[in-house]
């Protein structure tokens, strides 16, 4: 592709952040209107007045040259048949690269708001929530309209090729149901399923106990092979607590077994951690983890997911930063499906508590199996139905797609075997 020009008085750190987000490098920009007049190529004028008539003009509304975090006043239109915001003159009609970073950096999540029981920023505060476009990656689609629209404007212009990804993501809470696990959770949990008379659950159990039957959470062998058969990269996610609690299910990090399953998985695809919700309360805790994570892979570990998707920003990032983490998978939510940043890219955190860039590589999820069974409630068939919308729309803007899925609701479990299905079956379409 070709450089775009940009004109502008200024060069903030918003700015920049968010025009290489755009185009990678791949734009040269100038305060200079002489130089900016007497260039022969593409070139948008981000000014408040338009100093060449032969230029894209993209009016700014200030908040790219601000410093500081304030609320925001919001109207929402349409363009394209896509919302926007931030209306301005110019020829845009909007500030595309002030709406595009307010998203991107999560200016909202700065700001006062409510929380969930979980502790985290409620999906509900957010504008993509309110304004009903969380399931759509609406910067890719207006960065794709752009696009168009300089392609016509400068026939030199040719966009950057962008190709479709897919990465499914495991998270691995509870690698066992009946075993591994501390002798009192063993007889808590037997009493109670007497208690409540689930005989099956106890049927299962004791037959696990018994090694009469495979422990029902235990579906790795079947993952490996599909990940295998598509050709996938996946990326296993371990949370490696130190002690057990209501939130913390994994075995003991003493437990040989579970040592070799991450030994295991580690030899075969990508892992990451896992924080516990401990760590989240403690950033010695999180340093722990991730020492006795790469101890028992031998592994260097440099991705995480938040367990529960709890994260609070900045905090959260810059906890992940200080103890060497380079790239997180958190970025959306777990109540909802959507494009938590609007959208399917990779992008590098911006802290706006500091105003700066940073160096962490956000990977952005769409879909969560536990959110679509236990809140959103899917039936099978919408799981597949909403799984094949995501990768059409992310395919259209040459996005990454990135699922988040459990060994547990791979179970070969009557309440889990349609649901299963339709999981396998969205992989084996994919690769059609």
């Amino acid at each position: 592709m070709n450089t775009v020009l940009i004109y502008s008085s200024e060069f903030s750190e918003r700015l920049q952040y968010i025009l290489d987000f755009f185009w990678k490098g791949n734009y040269a920009w100038t305060h200079s209107a002489e130089d900016f007049n007497i260039h022969i190529g593409s070139k948008i004028c981000y000014a408040n007045e338009k100093p060449d008539g032969n230029s894209y003009w993209i009016c700014p509304i200030g908040l790219l040259s601000e410093t500081h975090i304030q609320t925001q006043n919001f109207q929402i239109s349409y363009w394209n048949e896509l919302p926007v915001f931030f209306q301005a003159k110019g020829d845009l009609g909007f500030d595309i690269f002030a709406a595009s970073f307010y998203l991107l950096a999560r200016y909202e999540e700065y700001l006062p708001h409510e929380k969930d029981k979980y502790g985290r920023y409620a999906e509900t505060n957010s504008l993509a929530f309110k304004e009903k476009f969380l399931r759509l990656p609406l910067i890719d689609l207006w960065r794709q309209q752009l696009e168009n629209i300089l392609q016509v404007k400068f026939p030199d212009y040719q966009p950057e090729k962008r190709t479709f990804q897919y990465t499914p993501t495991f998270d691995i809470d509870m690698p066992f149901a009946f075993l591994h696990k501390p002798f009192y959770v063993h007889i808590g949990a037997f009493a109670k399923n007497i208690l409540h008379g689930n005989k099956n659950v106890l049927q299962q159990q004791i037959a696990t106990w018994l090694g009469k039957m495979q422990d029902p959470f235990d579906s790795f062998s079947l993952l490996n092979v599909q990940m295998r058969q598509y050709d996938f990269q996946p990326i296993f996610f371990f949370p490696v607590a130190k002690r057990y609690g209501q939130f913390d299910k994994n075995p003991p990090q003493s437990n040989i077994t579970f040592q070799q399953l991450i030994q295991q998985q580690s030899r075969l695809f990508d892992i990451g951690l896992h924080p516990s919700w401990q760590s989240g309360d403690c950033n010695i805790i999180l340093t722990q983890e991730k020492t006795y994570l790469e101890k028992t892979s031998g592994k260097k570990i440099t991705k995480s997911r938040q367990h529960y998707i709890r994260m609070t920003l900045p905090e959260t990032y810059q906890n992940l930063i200080n103890t060497g983490i380079e790239e997180d998978f958190s970025m959306g939510y777990g109540n909802i499906d959507g494009f938590r940043a609007s959208t399917s890219r990779t992008f590098y955190w911006f802290d706006l508590s500091k105003n700066e860039a940073t160096q962490l590589s956000v990977h952005p999820f769409c879909w969560m199996d536990a959110t679509a069974y236990h809140h959103t409630k899917e039936s099978p068939e919408q799981v597949f139905s909403n799984l094949q919308y995501y990768y059409e729309i992310i395919q259209s803007v040459g996005g990454h797609m990135i699922t988040i899925m459990h060994n547990n609701y791979f179970a070969p479990t009557s309440d889990m075997a349609a649901f299963r299905e339709a999981m396998l079956s969205f992989w084996k379409k994919l690769i059609r």
